[in-house]
């Protein structure tokens, strides 16, 4: 199920992706044929689904042109550890 950090976290990812869908201009249909999935994946990936791929979310990520937020997620460079 996950814990509920993860679940507010993946809710905020699919409701930050939903924001750049709008501000684009592009219908959940058309990010889906862009993207090469199905608009129930999209819708499920906005809603924060956790059992959306991370392929899925990667290939959503192109064709928003925002492939490279992906990398920054756990950057080696940015770890204070």
């Amino acid at each position: 199920m996950g814990s509920p950090k993860s679940k507010l976290a993946l809710e905020r990812l699919g409701q930050d992706i939903r924001g750049a869908r709008l501000r684009r201009g592009i219908a959940i249909a058309d990010l889906a044929v862009r993207s090469g999935t199905s608009p129930s994946s999209i819708a499920r990936l906005e809603k924060g689904d956790s059992g959306v791929g991370i392929g899925t979310l990667a290939d959503v990520l192109v064709a928003l042109g925002l492939i490279e937020r992906l990398s920054d997620l756990v950057d080696i460079r940015k770890d204070d550890l």
